[in-house]
């Protein structure tokens, strides 16, 4: 059975206590879940703890830990990201209509008639916001022809390939012309 189809818990069904659930979370899982985002797959760890907190509500306390693979920004080879995250949820049967005060931000609604939560893509979107923003490979590890090519087609940097000299004499009238607009 694949993992998104277990991902599918019945809320009634939990246990009074809490209940705990782990996923092992795959290439084929973030392949599916990840189309249209920069996930080419993975290999993590989801734990979905569960705890009702009142009548029709249960607190979900999300536990990620593992890799996704994703281009890196410098090369675009694939890489292995590290991402790991703990995120807090509320569920409640009912619909998002219910009054304004019930709505933190951190709720979501369940339909009150199944009670059947989906599970899969708050994992997926949690997995996604854990992935840093910049993602490299470490000094070294990127293709080196595609560093070489980038390299070639990058713009001389402030001070690379300049005349010293002239650079000097150019930031001099500068610091000039700001000493008159400062005195005036």
């Amino acid at each position: 059975m694949p993992i998104k189809d277990q991902m599918q818990i019945d809320l009634r069904a939990l246990q009074e206590g809490g209940d705990q659930r782990e996923y092992q979370l795959d290439d084929d899982f973030f392949r599916t879940m990840g189309e249209g985002s920069d996930v080419h797959g993975g290999e993590a760890a989801a734990r979905l703890a569960f705890a009702k907190v009142e009548d029709k509500a249960w607190r979900l306390e999300m536990d990620i830990e593992g890799e996704v693979v994703v281009p890196c920004d410098r090369c675009l080879d694939d890489m292995r990201q590290h991402v790991t995250l703990h995120e807090s949820l509320t569920l409640r049967l009912g619909s998002n209509t219910t009054s304004e005060a019930d709505d933190d931000g951190d709720t979501l609604f369940v339909d009150e008639r199944d009670a059947l939560f989906d599970a899969s893509w708050p994992v997926m979107e949690a997995a996604l916001l854990a992935i840093p923003i910049q993602h490299v490979h470490e000094t070294g590890l990127c293709n080196d022809a595609m560093v070489k090519a980038l390299n070639e087609h990058s713009t001389a940097r402030s001070g690379e390939g300049e005349d010293t000299a002239a650079a000097a004499a150019a930031n001099d009238g500068w610091k000039e012309q700001l000493k008159n607009l400062k005195t005036n």
